[in-house]
């Protein structure tokens, strides 16, 4: 690691994160994003985190026993979650990854660098580089189908084993798959799950993938010709909706949609109202959940602990977790230990939802319209969530043609329990209603980069300006103050820390 220090005035320069799921062809989406740039006067510089750990003490590269395709992944992967244990930071692959951008810089003559990083599987690593470069960090999430990234695992373990039958390596590249999805039970492990709803944008990397690059790049470099989608538009303002709730699980927002992009209705997820429609800050009374004190799901999820354990005492059972039974005086008390101390996780019973107060957001866009007497059917909706296995019932009954969602939800179960009638990611056949990860600009970059702000698209004459692509600069939002972006693209205080605490982990290694 080098101890010079960073060339800092270079405010054009861009630091481009990318987030995949496993199987992803990343060599192919980082070409396509750094020819988008290059066109516009960048030079591309690319970083993968992985191979960072070829230069740390006890890391990857004396580990990998032959080219076993699984094997080489498998071991990355546990390099990577050991290396952040190590560190005791979830950021520790972006910090190594700040350290090589310095160095860069430092060699590069360019006025202009774009410094893309593969791949980022925690989301400590994201918190960390948007803190150190602020605006000018960019993080790309890229959705891909599950079945052509298990296709293209398998094919990769195969072909480094010398076998021509893929499928004999499927369970192989699903447990990788299933894995890089989300190590719950590490804190230090990779979740993809968690990071992937950060982005800045979102692209599909199996479909018109250097199109979409193209625009997004341009309009983050300030071609001000560029507007929104429909679907852009659409998610933006069920995030904005999402933003009204107080529940005490997670804000969701949706709007409903026609297939021409006008707003049927609205719904977030929020305690109903004697009525009809939901709660607002200042009604008289207010009955939202925080008002309670609590949210009942949780209540009643832990009195059928309770209640299964009463049961298990009265058929004669002694001994739960080393408590005895007989001896204790409420089963609640056993129910309460068992899920404070987290052996419930991932439990099908912990994935109850139907004891909730609140109204889904989905289900409140689908009431709003039948109250006003709105038709939705063959509509479009977006929501923020992947929709739960009850509002997506409601969505197929209701007519509703496509949903587009940004975050995933692990409870549902709308795979398992509505193949007939609902496709995910585009997998299934016949007329049915697709549910879609939403691609395009997220809710959090909308302003920044459809704000017109100060810039004037006409001249005197009143002729629309060209826009020079030549001269474009990236759209960094409410940084007008050029001091201020230097501050903000100063990594060196945070690096130099990084540093010490590195050197401290190595002696001990050592």
């Amino acid at each position: 690691m080098s101890d010079e220090q960073p060339v800092i005035d270079r405010l054009e320069d861009i630091v481009v994160g990318l987030v995949a799921p496993v199987g992803t062809d990343l060599g192919h989406v980082g070409g396509a994003i750094a020819r988008s740039f290059e066109r516009l006067g960048y030079s591309p510089h690319h970083i993968k985190l992985s191979t960072l750990l070829d230069e740390v003490p006890d890391g990857v590269s004396d580990a990998i026993d032959g080219d076993d395709e699984y094997v080489r992944y498998d071991t990355y992967m546990n390099a990577g979650n050991k290396f952040r244990a190590r560190m005791r930071r979830g950021d520790a692959l972006s910090m190594l990854a700040v350290g090589a951008i310095r160095e860069l810089r430092n060699q590069s003559t360019n006025v202009r660098n774009v410094f893309i990083l593969r791949s980022l599987k925690h989301q400590d690593e994201v918190k960390s580089l948007r803190n150190i470069y602020g605006p000018a960090f960019v993080l790309f999430s890229l959705a891909s189908r599950r079945s052509i990234r298990v296709n293209n695992l398998a094919r990769k373990i195969c072909k480094s084993r010398q076998k021509f039958d893929f499928s004999e390596c499927l369970p192989e590249a699903e447990i990788l798959v299933n894995r890089d999805q989300s190590e719950a039970d590490n804190p230090m492990g990779q979740n993809v799950r968690k990071v992937f709803p950060l982005a800045d944008f979102f692209v599909d990397a199996d479909r018109n993938l250097d199109a979409s690059v193209k625009r997004l790049v341009e309009l983050f470099l300030g071609n001000i010709f560029i507007t929104p989608t429909r679907d852009e538009y659409g998610m933006f303002l069920a995030h904005s909706a999402a933003w009204r709730s107080a529940s005490l699980q997670r804000q969701v927002g949706a709007v409903i949609a026609t297939q021409d992009g006008n707003v049927v209705s609205v719904g977030t997820n929020e305690v109903p109202k004697p009525g009809g429609g939901l709660y607002w800050d200042g009604d008289v009374p207010d009955s939202r959940d925080f008002q309670h004190g609590g949210e009942i799901n949780d209540d009643m999820k832990n009195r059928m602990f309770a209640e299964v354990i009463q049961r298990l005492i009265n058929s004669g059972m002694k001994y739960v977790e080393g408590h005895e039974l007989a001896n204790v005086e409420s089963p609640q008390e056993i129910a309460e230990w068992l899920i404070s101390n987290s052996h419930m996780v991932n439990t099908r019973i912990m994935g109850v939802i139907e004891f909730g107060r609140c109204v889904h957001a989905e289900m409140a866009a689908l009431m709003d319209a039948a109250r006003r007497g709105v038709a939705v059917n063959n509509s479009y909706l977006f929501s923020t969530t992947f929709p739960c296995h009850e509002c997506a019932r409601h969505i197929v009954a209701a007519g509703v043609r496509k949903v587009y969602y940004i975050e995933p939800y692990p409870k549902s179960l709308v795979n398992e329990l509505y193949p007939d009638s609902i496709r995910v990611e585009g997998e299934g056949q016949g007329d049915l209603v697709t549910f879609a990860p939403f691609v395009g600009v997220a809710p959090r970059r909308f302003q920044d980069v459809f704000k017109l702000g100060d810039v004037d698209r006409k001249d005197a004459l009143a002729h629309a300006h060209d826009w020079n692509s030549g001269v474009a600069m990236p759209r960094l939002g409410e940084y007008p103050d050029r001091t201020q972006m230097i501050n903000r693209m100063t990594e060196a205080a945070s690096f130099d820390k990084f540093s010490a605490e590195f050197q401290e982990a190595t002696n001990e290694v050592k």
